[in-house]
């Protein structure tokens, strides 16, 4: 049985949409109480995101500035909005409402105890799944260009500088117990895996508690809500879902910051949250609200536990307060800071060299750049502005405060301050004057991977070591900054968009990743590919020459590399109109199954070339529904049939020219339609997905191009579906992917049934057959890329009976029933009538090794081709 206490659930909390600029005025107006309900609807807030761009557009048109494939987009925020954007919207459509996901936990745990899950777990006429990861793990690095995925927190067993932890917003909690050198989890099924701190006793550092969700990273892609606080009583190794007493519902919206325990009363913890800050006095057992207001930061005074700091504010109202009973109450402290009207988020700063220091760095509103830095040197009571310039949260494209924002002062040396916005800025004289500590390209200055989460400096070592977290995982310097080292080995941890598999060599492999563009991976050996940074998208191999591939960066930007040389041509671009216009967040593009040159592109048309890059032309027209394609499909068998899928049409053609409109009977009023497969052998029979929670609507069947329409949906959870597969050689076998898990299907099943074995508790984003190694692949968000066996093994070799007919692509003619792909053996003995012999009659056909018993015959029809792989 598949352990699930709460699964996860991508989902915007109320305090992460505040976060974000363009929720703010003149953009998202909220003129009464009642109003607030828009903070959780996405199309209140597209419209908003849509009005904020338009103006950030305006301005950058003004000065000039070219867009193109700029890692984080045209303008702070971009990036991370369009990949929530992409995530939530065919969830929650038609309603746009964005607590939907919530319903994750209890849907899934229906399904766990339906029928459906019993049947496919105790008689199972497949195997089970055998999910095992294939990366990358650590760093994954070119010529400069170094990471991992993004880190939120690291945290130091108080009694052993040996032992760390980390977190990735959804890779879930890693321990190191040899400095950061090596890290394993084991929190692939935890309630929920994302989590924004860790906090350990210091008496008991068995005892230690785990703040759930993602709140760090308010107005990121994919934001966890928190149940909130799991306890662990055995250094880590279990997390019982009954510690939980604070036990948020995910539709709450809630987000837990930071964790404190008093270091004289360790069954004292603090909690700085969206919805307060709450305090237990026993260990966990019981929690109270002791602050109202949204809480990003906490700290005690060194040596002082009694004395706590706090500060509440994330987009508005940025307040710093103070308490002296540890916690019991809070004062506001405005004594020397800027009025919260003009702030939207601040970060707080100690020292033991000195308890009286107390540091604070202002986010401005509206803008979330830097306000000013701030310093008290009599317990947080009176603070002097010590700086306003230069702007320590900026880089490229520009200040994202409301995303990252870390800082960090010298165990030792008082006036010793480091501060992480998009990069590190460091002070040696208590934040007067700041130089530029990394980079997020290498030059002058050092190259850390930007987007800067924590800064940690170790205890009883030299403040010439510390580690900074960030979108690229942990880096470390010993040296005052001069060398860095990423320290993410072992780590799994990569949001990852799409795969492709060389046709040629089942272990190479293009991946794409957010944050971390396009990586290879070559017989278990991961590389960063020099040609696309940032988010990287779909990847595709050409079928005869893996040399040549082709990859895509968000919005549709493609481009071809060959002889694995990291220059490159462009297919097409995001700055112009037709093929150049920007297209959706992961554009469409397929490769054709015979003409490798060949492609088809899908922005608001389908745009094909025939030379692998420019000139395009436009193929039929698709118009109605909505405005970009998101996916395209040749079939395989007959390429002269094109499916084009937008959220609500499903185009059809039959002639590779010209489109009609299948949509037919489809559920495009109640669910997304989010992708579409073909049989290779039989290129009517089409299958739809749906994301969403339309519970009866999660795929449908053509058995004739479109013209008529079966639900075959029984079986699955009512989860979104966002990926699915058709293997060959198979009676129609398909896996989908959802965000729980991966499920099968095929004709000789009712239902589907589930083959998630041994996978995390993750949501799945592409599924692809590697028939060679007979293995089917996982594309995960935040734990990298898995294998499994096959539901229905290939078959190394067939043999043809040819008792139905003459048609070499017609699987019935087969033993086993399949048509033979190129990693197959083929042996046509001499048939006999009834039977007949085998005739190719379409382009592509091929196999491994064909063995002609005497008197055997086959023939290939005039215009097609035939390619065996090793005769």
């Amino acid at each position: 049985m598949r352990v699930l206490y709460l699964i996860v659930c991508f989902f915007l909390c109320q305090t992460a949409i505040i976060a974000q600029p363009w929720l703010s005025e003149p953009y998202f107006k909220i003129r009464r109480q009642a109003d607030t309900a828009k903070y959780t609807n996405f199309y209140e807030i597209q419209k908003a995101f849509q009005k904020y761009e338009k103006k950030e557009m305006r301005e950058r048109r003004k000065d000039q500035q070219e867009s193109e494939g700029e890692a984080e987009g045209p303008f702070a925020g971009y990036a991370q909005y369009k990949r929530w954007e992409n995530h939530m919207e065919p969830r929650v459509y038609p309603s746009g409402d964005i607590t939907l996901p919530s319903t994750n936990f209890t849907e899934f745990n229906n399904y766990l105890s339906s029928p459906y899950y019993e049947a496919s777990r105790n008689n199972r006429s497949i195997p089970s799944a055998t999910w095992t990861a294939l990366g990358p793990t650590g760093s994954i690095t070119n010529s400069w260009f170094v990471g991992a995925a993004r880190v939120n927190f690291l945290r130091l067993n108080p009694t052993n500088n040996n032992i760390m932890w980390c977190a990735s917003p959804l890779g879930g909690l890693w321990k190191s117990i040899d400095g950061g050198l090596n890290w394993t989890t084991n929190t692939d099924q935890l309630p929920i895996v994302g989590c924004s701190d860790i906090a350990i006793n210091p008496v008991n550092p068995q005892i230690m508690y785990l703040a759930t969700g993602d709140a760090n990273g308010t107005g990121s892609q994919l934001t966890l809500s928190s149940i909130g606080i799991l306890k662990s009583t055995d250094g880590g190794v279990t997390w019982p879902a009954s510690s939980n007493t604070m036990n948020w519902a995910v539709s709450l919206n809630r987000g837990i910051y930071k964790l404190l325990i008093n270091p004289v009363h360790p069954d004292t913890v603090l909690a700085a949250t969206s919805n307060g800050v709450y305090r237990t006095l026993d260990a966990g057992l019981h929690w109270t609200q002791m602050q109202v207001g949204a809480f990003t930061d906490i700290e005690f005074k060194p040596g002082h536990p009694d004395v706590v700091y706090a500060v509440a504010g994330v987009q508005s109202g940025g307040t710093f307060y103070k308490s002296i009973d540890a916690g019991g109450t809070f004062t506001p402290v405005t004594n020397g800071l800027p009025l919260s009207s003009d702030v939207a988020r601040m970060e707080i700063g100690v020292t033991p060299a000195d308890s009286n220091y107390v540091y604070v760095v202002v986010v401005k509103k509206n803008t979330s750049d830097f306000y000013g830095f701030y310093r008290s040197v009599d317990g947080g009571n009176q603070f002097t502005l010590r700086a306003t310039t230069p702007n320590i949260l900026s880089g490229s494209p520009q200040s994202q405060a409301w995303y990252n924002l870390a800082m960090a002062v010298s165990p030792t040396h008082k006036d010793t301050i480091l501060v992480g916005g998009t990069n590190l800025y460091k002070s040696l004289d208590g934040g007067v004057t700041w130089v530029k500590h990394t980079a997020e390209v290498p030059g002058f200055i050092p190259y850390v991977h930007p987007d800067i989460h924590s800064i940690s400096y170790l205890p009883g070592v030299s403040d010439a070591t510390y580690i900074s977290g960030s979108d690229g995982g942990l880096f470390k310097t010993t040296d005052n900054g001069v060398t860095w080292n990423p320290m993410n080995e072992g780590m799994q941890i990569s949001q990852m968009y799409k795969f492709g598999v060389s046709p040629l060599n089942e272990y190479t492999i293009l991946t794409g990743h957010q944050d971390m563009g396009t990586q290879t991976y070559n017989a278990g050996t991961w590389t960063m590919f020099t040609p696309n940074t940032g988010d990287g998208m779909e990847c595709i191999y050409e079928h005869d020459n893996d040399s040549i591939r082709y990859m895509e960066s968000y919005n549709g930007r493609i481009i071809v590399t060959f002889n694995n040389y990291p220059l490159f041509n462009v297919v097409c671009t995001t700055t112009g109109t037709g093929v150049n216009a920007v297209g959706s967040w992961i554009t469409p593009y397929v490769m054709h199954p015979v003409h490798d040159s060949t492609l088809l592109v899908g922005k608001a048309q389908v745009w094909r070339t025939m030379t692998g890059g420019p000139p395009f032309t436009q193929v039929g027209n698709v118009t109605g529904g909505n405005t970009n394609l998101i996916s395209l499909a040749y079939a395989e068998s007959n390429p002269n049939y094109i499916y084009a899928l937008k959220s609500n049409r499903l185009f059809v053609s039959t002639d590779g020219t010209n489109f009609t409109d299948k949509t037919g009977i489809l559920p495009f009023g109640s669910a997304s339609m989010v992708a579409v497969a073909v049989s290779n052998t039989n290129s009517k029979k089409v299958w739809v997905i749906f994301s969403g929670y339309s519970a009866a609507n999660k795929v449908w069947y053509s058995p004739d191009a479109g013209d008529t329409w079966i639900n075959y949906s029984t079986g699955l959870p009512n989860l979104p579906v966002n990926c699915i597969t058709y293997q060959h050689a198979t009676d129609d076998g398909l896996y989908v992917g959802t965000d729980v898990g991966v499920y099968y299907r095929d004709n000789s099943l009712s239902s589907w049934q589930s083959f998630f074995t041994g996978l995390p508790n993750v949501d799945v984003e592409e599924l692809e057959v590697a028939y060679g190694s007979s293995k089917i692949r996982a594309a995960t968000n935040g734990r990298g890329l898995w294998e499994s066996g096959l539901a229905v093994p290939v078959p190394t070799s067939l043999t043809w009976v040819g008792s139905v007919s003459s048609d070499w692509n017609n699987p019935a003619n087969w033993n086993p029933h399949a048509v033979p792909t190129i990693m197959q053996d083929v042996t046509i003995p001499d048939v006999t009538l009834p039977n007949f012999d085998p005739i190719v009659n379409v382009p592509g056909l091929g196999c491994k090794h064909l063995t002609l018993q005497p008197g055997a015959n086959m023939s290939v029809t005039v215009g097609n081709t035939f390619t065996t792989k090793e005769n």
